[in-house]
């Protein structure tokens, strides 16, 4: 039957070269057509038969696009042609439909410009069509056929996104109206499409031309909206649905002016809307996470079709809620539209009642908002302008100064890449208004209203002092930016923060925008300004200590500037007391052996001496510590300090000074290579190899990108050819010198043959000099073959470069067992046989042929050595194929592989002892099939692929059937456009890939029934019995995952529908719990969106005979659950269902699985349903929303009350002490406080105070052992039980201030770095339950004591080294300060606040509100010196911290290095306490001269006065300058806590009765001053210093 179809087919499907002729023939008239096919006698019949061959799906892309060329000319002569009978076939309408339907089909998948064309010739012959009745139904047919696409929802249909491209056409060109839509799709003639009935034969007319009432019409234009809306969230969709809902809702504005409501506006409580906006708004609400598809598709595409609804709506937007003072209560939803309208409005100038610096002021009180999304788009539209020129409003600027930290301080890396795109931006445009009002054109007066710019430039004089104004004030923001970012690059800096700052500088050097306008010049190119000028030598200090960061990012940044950075700028580093730096960093003279044996100064002695001691310190870092980051920042340093020697370019020219410097360190190397193949165990201590590598690495980078189109001199081709022997032999060398350690089978367990009991060299240090001298003299040899064609490395070599390359690498791939060592010599190896290859020498091509016969040799030797995932053999096989990707040599090597593979293996009892080389051949084809390089050139292959990974499946070996199942996950992922198919990422298609996998590979339904039905997978009798042996499940799950893999990302073909399903359902009773969960997951995917609900009902209500196939039914029900979370009508309604199967599911179920199964499946629901995802505060998509229970959900659950009291009880029974019921006791504890908090007759603990004190007695005074989970929630109530006392309870303000301080030491205890995450963020819970419920009293005064405690407890939570805990803290100090009300009637907080700001916020309020509080003022003094235990009485013991060292003795503690391998990371990343130093310094002060604590103060002086004298007799003894003492972190952050605390001093001893010595304070800053000078001492603290100093502190 099938194959009869096939030849049918193939009759009616005209070949493309008969196509090309007819169409050619047509075009000239029939000129040239001998067989008369275009004649107008046989005119119709050829139309026919070339719309049987477009419609056909099974054409190549060229034989379509023919295709439909052809049909295009046919249909124009047939249009042409004065036969009536033509014209009538040409406008009938079958033969319209079914060329639509070809568009609708085809042109998806197919080359979209033959199909635009198609459809532009459709859309003229509708047109053109001379009966109106034929049109009418021509465009009701359009309608409904396209609706039917929209609204199914279905991801696998082909035909939305063409649907949605004809429909905007026509509608473009005003075939079909607005009111033709919302009237035809209110008919439900989609619904009827799909039943099989024809929508034109339903009705009398075609279009239904009734009469709406304006009601009626906004909602089924609603309706429209939101369903066509919902594609959004496919990307390649996203486009096409914006510019659809574009040209909609301009066609519906039109239409609406005849409506009831004027203007088609909808009133609400905010005004009038135009009827777009709630659907827009409930398609972000229902998708926020798509509101970057919504800005950039759909805003932009309503704001350009309907400007008339824009300005109409643009009086009541949501910002105007600022004005009001807060935010917090308000939903995101309109925030998030109005924002993203506004800044389409802003771009195109759609403003006639709003100014722009109304819109700017306004949107810069959202710059420090929670929500990333409202913050990036406010930032957006601040800095947004229509010319450069425009200057910014000071207020704007002053709001930028209190959002830039925040930007760089940004974990989430997508926001942090978005804050940073729009400071360059920033930048830019402050550039641009420096560079206008230099030259007295800045413009001011664009942003303003007509009538205020016409006042202002009636008075010139009054317009000049404004520009003079605006002019110093953008002058002061980009000096404090500068400062802000030089202080960015402190050694305590975080990775967000040093690589935003980084970023920053390198974009304000490369576009020149470092140059300001000095200040005595009247014209900008007078005289220049540099914007780094007098603080060079501060930050290329700070660059080189960066040149070792132990990020690579951070790293390669730093030396991007630093080589960007002006030659003459290396002045500041000159170091003029050179002598005395020479003299206390000795070079290799007299130090043997020393990491500074590669001294520049010894070659170089003209080369600048700040970098010169970088390097040598660096090298000494790296010979010490061996660490990657010291290495790899040598290596940079050196070849930094080799390009920008300054000796004269007589003496030597650049390249010659590079091979002076690189025979330098091939002498190095050769010798440290020698000393490790005599005796390794000493070599790693001593002579580690990476730094020296590196080093030459980018020299010959370097070497390699400096004018690689020099012709070569004869003299430099030799020394660069006698360059790459050595380094060939050098790789070589250390080849050799570490194949031992690294090609054991096992080399973590290595020993040392002797082992050194007075230097001990261990397990990881000997892997980790091997590992990394291997990685890097291949990246070296990378480095050398990897240029461009043109590169002088690369022109030098000869044929015997190329074998000696390609042999070391393939040795090396041959040999190692571990992909760790052989990753990048996978690459060398794979660039090597590219450009031998590309190489003119008829040799160097054929070496990969020979190696590729080598590898297959290999293969068959080493068959019995089965190593994980074959070791380097694919890598081998795929660095050969990357020479020649396509082409007949690839198709050799496929077929060779899946020859070997498909060999049948013999069983044997010594599987170990036995050969198998179809391991290795399945592991390079699949390494081969997941490689991007061969996407085009594997489809070929994929058929016989997949019947060859089936086969393997089947296999009585063990080893052969797991490769072959890694095989088979390989050929899933490339049937999947090469997307992991276990990712939860949202595809970028709109279709699964289900009708394209089963057209491209027509064996693939076969192959599924194959793997469902094995006779391993199906056994009846066993099945029935539950009894399964191991070894079978086994192979009955690597059976089962696969097929159902396929099912979950491509659905099931219609054909094979009924057998694949039954199959697949099998499963959910199958005996393996984890086959049970794959199956429910692939097919939760089947049912149409519309049929989840029925489906959900369905296998509630069906019988069930086994345990196992409750469980399946139950797992599948989660699945659909999740389908469910957009609609949460229907999800009541399955929690109704749910409930009512209470009792049999649990009460009349003996078996504790399915009973816990059914309590997470509620507990599901109930969570989804109580998650108000897009309410105030934080909108994080990974945020732990709190539960809010709804209306409709109380008043649905009272349908099953008898079944609700009967759950109710049965999740507060206690389960026994079985480990069976381990799973029903986690489900019980998950879901019972969501029941309860749909409980209305329960009674809180907050209400009876009996139960509220025993649970914080317990928390407070337990020392049993308890359940951590119980621990938390009774850590959680106590913040709603205090609050409850407080207010409800007459007890005394002693009695609540003891019980405060004392939960607020609990709090403390819980918040500590080292404590579980889950018990860190109860207690933040517990601060939000507490000032939640204290919001209407006057907790926060001074009066009510313990309040500062709980805000300071608070505060800390926000450094926490969890985001979330960080979020929630900074949620509940934003929902707190918006209670505050000021003297002056406003809040302290209108908006939601980001982590650091809402930090900044509170501190603020602190030192506002307690400004007299000695409290405040000794905790402000503990957190500037570091301790909380120099205090005579605090109440720890001093011994327990290490801070209550005296400064001298802490600075000899911390200064040493640490020279550890692998240094334990700090506990928490967050904090910078340096910072927080500088940050409670300024609360310092500020506070009241009666908060002093004269004792403390005291304390404070004797510390500080030490601590300078340390610093300075260190200072006066050592150089500091690049990479010094002050980079260790933790010196630095001494220095500062130091130098703080003196700069408080000097602001206390201007009041003389503190009795502070201002003198000997003064005294002993002046001298390390001085000293600090001399020593290059450390710039910020310099600055610091010279504050302190100023007369005005």
């Amino acid at each position: 039957m099938e194959s009869g179809q096939s030849a049918e087919t193939k009759a009616t499907v005209i070949p493309e070269q008969e196509l090309i002729r007819i169409a050619k023939s047509l075009k000239q008239g029939g000129t040239n057509d001998p067989n008369g096919l275009c004649s107008e006698k046989q005119l119709k019949a050829t139309l026919r038969t070339v719309i049987k061959t477009a419609s056909c799906t099974q054409l190549s892309e060229s034989h379509a696009a023919t295709a439909c060329d052809t049909l295009r000319a046919c249909l124009a002569r047939c249009e042409d042609s004065g036969d009536p009978g033509l014209l009538t076939h040409a406008y009938s309408q079958e033969t319209w439909t079914e060329i639509f339907d070809i568009f609708l089909r085809s042109s998806e998948s197919r080359k979209p410009k033959p199909f635009k064309l198609l459809l532009l010739a459709l859309e003229r012959n509708l047109t053109k069509n001379p009966s109106q009745f034929v049109k009418d139904h021509l465009i009701a047919h359009i309608i409904s056929k396209t609706w039917q696409a929209i609204s199914l929802q279905d991801d696998g249909d082909s035909a939305v996104k063409p649907s949605l491209q004809a429909l905007r056409h026509f509608i473009c060109k005003n075939v079909i109206r607005s009111q033709d839509i919302v009237l035809i799709s209110s008919q439900d003639l989609g619904a009827k499409v799909t039943e099989g009935a024809n929508p034109l034969e339903t009705q009398n007319a075609p279009i239904p031309m009734v009469s709406l009432s304006a009601s009626t019409n906004m909602e089924h234009s609603h309706r429209f909206l939101c369903k066509t809306l919902s594609w959004v969230r496919h990307p390649d969709v996203a486009p096409i649905t914006g510019r659809l809902i574009g040209v909609f809702c301009s066609s519906l504005r039109a239409w609406s002016s005849s409506w009831e409501t004027p203007a088609g506006l909808a009133t609400n409580s905010h005004g009038n809307q135009p009827v777009w906006f709630s659907a827009l708004k409930s398609s972000v609400q229902s998708q926020p996470e798509l509101l970057d598809l919504f800005a950039v598709h759909v805003f932009p595409e309503v704001v350009r079709q309907d400007c008339d609804g824009i300005a109409d709506f643009a009086e009541v937007l949501s910002l105007k809620h600022l004005e009001q003072g807060n935010l917090i209560a308000y939903g995101s939803a309109d925030l998030h539209i109005s924002l993203l309208l506004l800044r389409a409005m802003k771009q195109k100038g759609t403003f006639d009642t709003i100014d722009n610096e109304t819109i700017d002021i306004t949107a810069s009180k959202l710059l420090c908002h929670a929500d990333p999304h409202i913050r990036v788009l406010a930032f957006s539209i601040v800095i947004q302008s229509s010319s450069p020129k425009v200057a910014f409003p000071s207020t704007v600027l002053s709001s930028l100064v209190n959002a830039l930290p925040n930007y760089h301080a940004e974990v989430d890396p997508k926001a942090r890449q978005e804050d940073l795109a729009l400071i360059k931006r920033l930048c830019l445009r402050l550039k641009g208004v420096l560079i206008s009002s230099s030259k007295g054109k800045v413009d001011l007066w664009s942003t303003k209203p007509t009538i205020e710019r016409d006042r202002l430039l009636s008075n010139l004089s009054a317009a000049s002092e404004l520009v003079e104004a605006s002019r110093e004030h953008h002058l002061d923001f980009f000096v404090w930016y500068r400062d802000f970012l030089l202080q960015e690059l402190s050694p305590t800096g975080s990775y967000q923060r040093h690589v935003v700052s980084l970023k920053v500088i390198d974009f304000l050097m490369s576009n020149s925008c470092i140059l300001l306008h000095g200040e005595s010049s009247d014209t900008f190119e007078g005289e220049r300004r540099d914007f780094f000028n007098s603080f060079y030598h501060e930050l290329l200090t700070s660059l080189l200590a960066l040149a070792i960061d132990p990020f690579d990012d951070v790293r390669e940044l730093a030396a991007c500037i630093l080589k960007g950075i002006p030659r003459a700028a290396w002045a500041s580093l000159s170091l003029k007391k050179a002598a005395k730096v020479r003299s206390l960093c000795p070079s290799s003279a007299g130090e043997s052996g020393a990491a500074d044996d590669i001294s520049l100064s010894a070659y170089n002695p003209e080369g600048n001496p700040g970098l010169t001691l970088a390097c040598q310190r660096t090298a000494k870092k790296a010979q010490t510590t061996a660490r990657a980051d010291h290495a790899d920042g040598f290596g940079r340093l050196y070849a930094l300090a080799v390009g920008l020697n300054t000796v004269s370019d007589q003496e030597h020219t650049w390249a010659e000074r590079d091979q002076l410097a690189l025979g330098r360190l091939m002498t190095e190397l050769n010798d440290r290579i020698r000393k490790t193949r005599v005796d390794i165990h000493t070599a790693v201590k001593t002579a580690s190899l990476h730094g020296l590598l590196i080093a030459a690495r980018y020299l010959v980078l370097r070497h390699n990108r400096h004018n690689p189109t020099d012709e070569l001199e004869p003299s430099r081709s030799l020394i660069w050819r006698d360059n790459c022997d050595q380094l060939l032999s050098i790789a070589s060398d250390v080849w050799l010198a570490v194949k031992h350690i690294l090609c054991a089978d096992a080399p973590e367990g290595y020993e040392p043959d002797t082992l050194d009991d007075q230097n001990p060299v261990g397990t990881k240090d000997m892997l980790s000099f091997c590992w990394r001298a291997l990685k890097e003299s291949s990246t070296l040899m990378h480095s050398m073959i990897a240029g461009s064609k043109g590169a002088l490395i690369v022109r030098v070599f000869q044929t015997h470069h190329y074998r000696i390359f390609g042999e070391l690498a393939f040795t090396e791939l041959a040999e190692l067992r571990h992909r760790g060592a052989f990753s990048t010599v996978s690459q060398t190896f794979s660039d090597c046989c590219i450009r031998c290859v590309e190489s003119k020498d008829l040799e160097t091509q054929t070496l990969p042929t020979t190696w590729y016969q080598r590898t297959l040799l290999c293969i068959q030797q080493r068959a019995s050595a089965l190593t994980r995932r074959s070791a380097g053999l694919p890598a081998m096989i795929t660095g050969i194929l990357s020479a020649t990707p396509k082409g007949a040599f690839f198709d050799t090597v496929i077929r060779d592989f899946q020859a070997i593979a498909q060999v049948e293996a013999d069983v044997d009892s010594k599987e170990e002892h036995r050969d198998l080389p179809q391991v290795h051949a399945f592991n390079c084809l699949k390494d081969i099939f997941t490689d991007a390089r061969f996407n085009t050139a594997v489809e070929r292959h994929m058929s016989a692929s997949l019947e060859l990974a089936v086969h393997a499946l089947e296999s009585d070996r063990w080893a052969v059937r797991n490769c072959g199942l890694m095989f088979m996950k390989a050929l899933i992922t490339r049937m999947n456009d090469g997307t992991n198919t276990l990712s939860s990422k949202a595809p970028s298609s709109h279709r699964r890939v289900s009708s394209q996998v089963y057209e491209k590979y027509p064996n693939v339904p076969d192959l599924l029934l194959r793997l469902l039905t094995h006779e391993d997978v199906i056994d009846s009798e066993r099945l029935h019995k539950e009894v399964a042996v191991p070894d079978t499940l086994l192979s009955q799950a690597q059976h089962v995952f696969p097929a159902l893999e396929i099912i979950e990302q491509s659905g099931i073909p219609t054909r094979y529908y009924t057998e694949i399903w039954q199959a697949s359902w099998n499963h959910l009773e199958g005996p393996v719990w984890a086959i049970r969960d794959k199956a429910a997951k692939a097919l939760s995917y089947l049912p149409n969106s519309n049929a989840v609900e029925t489906e959900i009902r369905r296998c509630l209500q069906s019988p069930w005979s086994r345990q196992n196939s409750l469980h399946g039914r139950l797992l599948y029900l989660r699945y659909l659950n999740i389908r469910l979370r957009a609609d949460s009508q229907g999800l009541y309604a399955v929690l109704i269902q749910i409930v009512k199967h209470f009792q049999i599911m649990v009460v009349q179920n003996p078996c504790p699985m399915t009973r816990s199964t059914y309590i997470t499946l509620l507990a599901d629901i109930l969570e989804t349903i109580g998650k108000d995802e897009f309410a105030g505060g934080n909108c994080r998509t990974s945020e732990k929303y709190k539960w809010r229970p709804s209306t409709p959900l109380k008043m649905s659950c009272k349908c099953s009350s008898e079944d609700w009291r009967l759950l109710t009880q049965y999740l507060h029974q206690d389960c026994p002490a079985n480990p069976a019921f381990a799973l029903e006791v986690a489900a019980k504890r998950r879901c019972a406080p969501l029941v309860a908090s749909f409980d209305e007759s329960a009674e809180s603990s907050s209400q009876r105070p009996e139960i509220g004190h025993t649970i914080f007695a317990d928390s407070r005074t337990s020392d049993g052992p308890c359940h951590p989970e119980h621990a938390d929630q009774m850590l959680r109530l106590s913040g709603r039980f205090l609050a409850s006392v407080t207010h409800s309870y007459d007890v005394s303000l002693a009695a609540v201030s003891t019980m405060t301080s004392s939960w607020s030491r609990a709090l403390q205890l819980a918040l500590d770095d080292h404590a579980e995450v889950s018990t860190r963020q109860a207690a933040v819970d517990s601060l939000a339950e507490f000032f939640d419920r204290t919001n209407d009293m006057k907790v926060d005064s001074e009066e009510a004591s313990g309040n500062l405690q709980l805000m300071l407890v608070l505060y800390d939570s926000l450094f926490d080294d969890d985001e979330d805990v960080r979020d929630s803290g900074a949620a509940t100090v934003s929902k707190l300060l918006s209670s505050i009300t000021g003297q002056d009637g406003s809040k302290a907080v209108g908006v939601p606040l980001m982590v650091p700001a809402a930090s900044h916020q509170l501190l603020c309020h602190l030192k506002d509100r307690y400004r007299t509080s000695s409290a405040l003022w000794m905790e402000a003094v503990q957190r500037i010196i570091g301790t909380q235990q120099f205090l005579p009485h605090s109440p720890r013991k001093a011994h327990q911290s290490p801070h209550y060292l005296l400064p001298r003795t802490l600075l000899a503690r911390l200064k040493p290095e640490d020279t550890a391998l692998f240094v334990e990371e700090k506990q928490n990343l967050y904090i910078d306490e340096a910072k927080e130093a500088g940050t409670w310094l300024q609360v310092l002060l500020t506070m009241d001269r009666t908060a002093v604590e004269i004792e403390t103060l005291r304390h404070l002086e004797g510390w500080t006065f030490e601590g300078i004298d340390a610093l300075t007799d260190v200072a006066g003894t050592e150089i500091d300058g690049p990479l010094g003492w002050t980079s260790k972190p933790e010196v630095y952050t001494l220095g500062v806590r130091i130098l703080h605390a003196a700069q408080a001093l000097m602001r206390f001893s201007k009041d003389e009765s503190l009795g502070v010595d201002g003198n000997a304070l003064r005294a002993r800053l002046d001298k390390i001053l001085v000293v600090g000078e001399e020593s290059y001492l450390n710039g910020s603290w310099l600055r610091m210093i010279r504050k302190s100093l100023e007369p005005n502190e």
